[in-house]
């Protein structure tokens, strides 16, 4: 950074320390201070035309341009309160480049030229409106704050004048002046702008007002209210603070006054539109409408932005109150032509959406519901921004009227990926889960009430509606009447002439398509036999027709929840025809008893969902009072009495409660209904919520899928996604799925389940992996083709799988080179080596004279570390570990038998390791005596080579081999030292095992069990369910055995006894 020392004006001084470099360079600010005297004519013309044109034309410009750029980010929404300013300061921030470059040319057009020219003041307003900008408050009151006291009047002699102070009170100042005098001449008018000390004080305040120092900002204010020697041109900008202030402390009726005197410094005549209507707004919100009347009229006069000039139309009318107590009505009158007229077209949807909100005004609901119905289709048809926002007014106004099956609808006609118009709607998800069970229970009921009343029906009517419903559904389908299509099978022996449809038999020379009888002729012809068949070029109407039928369980079908609701959407894929519908009808006692059965489920669960899904307590009071009229002796009844009585409680009819309860207590006394309605603090609430029953039934499909019930899964999938739609999804459930349809080689489908998963759970392990999976799928048959070219043979599920790696050093494939490791190479004649494969600690403190003898600390005695002897347990590699250090002190001893102490302290630690030794031979003794006591027939044999065992309960093979493979890229990861192996075998139709060979003892396979059973959950198999999985160690002698008498519960057993601690 460039420093000087130099006086810009009298008492300002500056001592910045230069770089090296130019320490002895002198720049023109540096020199202004050299000379007090005033600058010459000359001299400041010249300063003043190059710090003009070279510094701050070019800052300023660029400063302009930020500002713009930000502007033109800017989105209003005209339905809601505008912001103060048609920009952002975190839009200006974003520019923190162009800024910077602003600050950068303001100081060096600064450091460069004498500072008593007529630009300086200017330039550091500049910097500091770019910090302002930055959003670096702090450094932009910083440098406001300067411009005020480097600027000030000064006395003749150089010293300050006291600002706002009676002190200089016989010179004509007093305590309410701290602004600056603006004499200017005609040539300073002309060539320079006014002093921008008194423009900062303004822009002190707009910082106060960003850092929210509302006292500060209003004492500054009022400050220069009172000041006369505040300059009138800024008098505007004062009045912008002003409405800022009240702006932003929402005192509205205020802050509109003020920005009514502001308008004269809005940049262009569209500013002063923006600024006029949001005037309008601010006295609409304070109840002045003739006022917000005459600023939106004047926001049509000075705007040119065609949006701004319709909402200001609209939002005129609605403030139009002349008329008498039909005003409303006048005023959507007169947007009704708006909407007719051809300039405003395009804008049609904004008019109804307005026109609609009118209405609700004075509680015209069905009105309001036509206008919402003609914007959805002026969007339709043109094109607009109020789609989602009608489409949500209609479904909360269905919603309020109980008209759910409109409500559920229109919810799900809503893109939510819009926030800007439709706002916060975390709330959406719940109501569209309860809206769809509800609206499903209904069309369940609908419809087999309709059942129930065509078959209660006399037989020749019954039978006569069901030939016009064929006809009627036949005919909708594109397809001939049934008894049309048995007529036809005579047709290729029928040889009567066809009619010719182009054939002129009136004798006219017209033209077929010029004559609009025969076309209409032909158009009725066709309708009447094909009926409303779509357009599409394929004659296989009926298998068309077939496959558009909507399938159970998906989307927009109803819930099949009993098996003849299954039967019935079985049907709906079969021909239509007499016998088919015929079969539908309960007719029969069992086809009854199951249509009353589903009635009565889907009026309980109806009633439920009202009252927990909706909380609409009265429509389940409804719900459930008829299901105890229509079925007394329901299955349900305990349950039902018991939400009738929650109801009843919190719509405040205390008289039906206690009717309710009269009944719970003489009929379920010692239920658990009972005891919470009699005493709710008793008992903890059970677990009825619309939550955890979606969770638990996601669960049943999860283990669906797991054990290989597929279609159930799917099945089930379908139901639940059609009521509860995605919410409770769970990363687990898509991937297994996803490596369901991977197993049918259905990539698209698996691609389309696993792109949702980092979507939705982007912060889960199982988004990587699916991640990973999709970049698989896509180069599937690149892959597959690649190993084809290679004649790999894929390997079966039943094949092992090696994650052998070579690494140097380590042990490889037994076909591969290898280097040998020759311990004994390693045995050298110095003690030091010795002791230390002794475990021996010898200090280094003193040395003898021999220079591979052991060396001796202070105290004459050598160190043993025991600690470890003390914890020593009934292990292999323990026993192992302590007879090796056992044979190194014996040789230690051997070499050391000279020395007479370091021999005695070496024997003593060879008594304690031999005691160790001792005692895990015992114990070893001990656990297999206690083997051998259980009349077990597995072997204990801890210091033989063991395998880790998978044992998955009701896995289907697909996900076993899922498994395999997932701990087999773990061990190349993890343990690629180790040459391990896995492979797969069945042990009987539910237990599958996945067997990881081969482990030195059953100690590093302990080892190897901790470290996966604490992986597994998070990074190996996060998707399969903890329950489906245990851990076990084997010896290979013991997995033989295992799997010829299949004794699962004898092995677990076994490993208890032997492993009291680890199983």
């Amino acid at each position: 950074m460039l420093s000087l020392s130099m006086f810009g004006q009298q008492g300002v001084a500056y001592d910045l320390k230069k770089p090296a470099k130019f320490e002895n360079r002198t720049l023109a600010s540096e020199k202004s201070g050299e000379n007090p005297k005033k600058i010459k004519k000359a001299r400041r013309f010249i300063q003043n035309t190059v710090t003009h044109y070279n510094y701050y034309f070019n800052a300023n410009e660029k400063l302009n341009m930020v500002v713009m750029r930000a502007k033109a980010q800017q989105k209003d929404d005209y339905t809601s309160l505008l912001s103060f300013y048609n920009y952002t300061l975190d839009a200006t921030a974003s520019q923190k480049r162009e800024l910077d470059s602003v600050i950068y040319k303001c100081t060096m057009g600064i450091l460069i030229h004498d500072t008593r020219s007529d630009w300086v003041d200017n330039l550091y307003m500049l910097i500091g409106k770019s910090y302002y900008y930055k959003k670096d408050f702090d450094s932009a009151f910083i440098t406001f704050q300067f411009l005020q006291f480097a600027f000030a009047p000064k006395e003749e002699d150089g010293y300050d004048k006291p600002i706002g102070s009676n002190a200089n009170a016989d010179e004509g100042g007093n305590a309410n002046i701290v602004s600056t005098v603006e004499k200017r001449n005609i040539l300073q008018k002309t060539f320079s702008l006014p002093p921008s000390r008194n423009e900062a004080l303004l822009w002190k305040i707009k910082t106060y007002l960003a850092k929210d120092q509302y006292p500060e900002a209003t004492s500054l204010i009022e400050v220069l209210k009172h000041d006369p020697q505040f300059p009138p041109r800024l008098g505007p900008g004062l009045a912008e603070m002003q409405a800022l202030s009240f702006y932003k402390k929402n005192m509205y009726d205020s802050a509109a006054f003020y920005l009514e005197k502001a308008l004269p410094i809005a940049a262009n005549n569209e500013e002063t539109a923006r600024w006029e209507y949001l005037i309008a707004q601010l006295y609409e919100r304070t109840g002045r409408s003739y006022d917000a009347r005459t600023f939106y009229e004047r926001t049509i006069r000075h705007t040119y932005n065609p949006i701004l000039e319709i909402y200001a139309r609209l939002n005129a009318i609605r403030q139009n109150r002349e008329g008498g107590e039909d005003f409303i009505q006048q005023n959507i009158n007169a947007l009704a032509k708006m909407a007719h007229k051809d300039r405003y077209e395009s804008y049609r949807d904004i008019i109804y959406y307005t026109a609609a909100q009118m209405e609700l005004e004075r509680n015209n609901r069905p009105g309001a519901e036509s206008f919402l119905k003609q914007c959805i289709k002026a969007v339709a048809e043109m094109g607009g921004t109020q789609r989602n926002r009608a489409f949500l007014l209609l479904a909360n106004l269905s919603f309020e009227d109980k008209k759910y099956r409109d409500a559920k609808n229109y919810y799900d006609s809503l893109n939510t990926n819009d926030r800007q118009n439709l706002g916060d709607i975390s709330w959406l998800p719940d109501r569209k889960a309860a809206l769809a069970i509800i609206v499903a229970q209904l069309q369940i009921i609908d419809r087999q009430d309709s059942l129930l009343r065509i078959a209660a029906m006399p037989a020749d009517q019954r039978d006569a509606y069901i030939k016009r419903l064929v006809r009627t559904l036949r005919k909708r389908s594109g397809l001939r009447d049934e008894g049309d299509s048995l007529s036809n099978t005579n047709g290729l022996q029928n040889n009567a002439a066809v009619t010719d449809l182009f054939s002129n038999s009136s004798g006219s020379a017209e033209w077929y398509f010029n004559n609009a009888s025969l076309r209409s002729k032909g158009y009725n012809d066709f309708k009447t036999k094909w009926g409303n068949r779509q357009n599409t070029d394929n004659w296989q109407l009926t298998s068309i027709a077939k496959t558009q039928a909507p399938k159970p369980g998906e989307r927009g079908a109803p819930g099949m929840l009993t098996d003849i609701d299954a039967k019935n959407a079985a049907a709906s894929n079969a021909p239509v025809t007499f016998k088919s519908l015929m079969d539908n009808l309960p007719l029969t006692p069992e086809k009854l008893r199951k249509v009353n059965d589903s009635i009565e489920r889907a009026t309980y669960m109806l009633g439920k969902t009202y009252q927990e899904g909706i909380a609409d307590y009265q429509s389940a009071i409804t719900a459930d009072e008829g299901l105890l009229e229509k079925f007394p002796t329901s299955f349900f009844r305990a349950e039902t009495l018991f939400s009738l009585y929650n109801c009843y409680k919190k719509v405040g009819d205390e008289a039906n409660a206690e009717r309710i309860l009269a009944l719970l207590k003489k009929d379920y006394p010692n239920s658990h209904a009972t005891a919470l309605a009699s005493n709710p603090d008793s008992t903890i609430q059970a677990d009825g919520s619309l939550k955890v029953n979606a969770t638990h039934q996601y669960e049943k499909i999860y283990n669906s899928f797991i054990e290989g019930r597929f279609q159930e899964a799917l099945s089930d999938k379908r139901v639940a996604d059609s009521l509860y739609g995605d919410k409770y999804w769970t990363p687990q459930l898509l991937y297994i799925e996803a490596v369901y349809h991977i197993r049918n080689r259905e990539d698209g489908q698996a691609i389309a389940i696993l792109t949702k998963i980092p979507a939705k759970y982007p912060k889960t392990p199982m988004a990587a992996k699916a991640t990973t999976l999709i970049d698989v799928l896509k180069r599937r048959r690149e892959i597959e083709d690649y190993l084809t070219k290679l004649e790999v043979k894929r390997a079966s599920d039943e094949d092992t799988v090696s994650s052998t790696v070579l690494m140097p050093g380590k042990v490889t494939a037994p076909s591969a080179p290898r280097l040998v490791r020759d311990d004994s190479r390693l045995l050298i004649k110095e003690d030091t080596s010795t002791l230390a494969r002794a475990n021996v600690h010898v200090p280094g403190a003193v040395q003898t004279a021999k220079p591979g003898a052991p060396t001796i600390g202070g105290n004459d005695k050598l160190t043993v570390d025991t600690a470890s002897l003390k914890r020593a347990v009934t292990d292999a590699a323990q026993l192992s570990k302590l007879q090796k250090q056992m044979d190194s002190i014996q040789q230690a001893i051997a070499r050391a038998a000279q020395d007479s102490i370091q021999t005695a302290l070496l024997r003593h630690k060879a008594d304690s390791i031999q005691a160790a030794v001792a005692k895990l031979r015992a114990d070893s003794a001990a656990v297999a005596a206690k083997v051998r006591n259980s009349n077990t027939t597995f072997t204990f044999t801890p210091d033989k080579s063991h395998s880790v065992v998978i044992v998955l309960d009701k896995v289907d093979p697909v996900y076993v081999t899922e498994t395999r493979n997932a701990f087999n890229r773990w061990n190349l990861e993890n343990f690629y030292s180790q040459s391990l192996t896995i492979n797969n075998s069945t042990l009987n139709d539910s237990l599958k095992l996945v067997v990881i060979n081969s482990f030195e003892n059953s100690a590093a396979a302990l080892d190897y069990l901790q470290k996966a059973k604490a992986a597994a959950p998070r990074e190996v198999v996060p998707w399969l369910p903890a329950g489906k999985y245990t851990f076990l160690i084997i010896s290979a002698p013991n997995l033989q055995l295992l799997l010829s008498n299949k004794d699962m519960p004898g092995y677990r057993k076994f490993l208890t006894t032997a492993y009291p601690d680890k199983f």
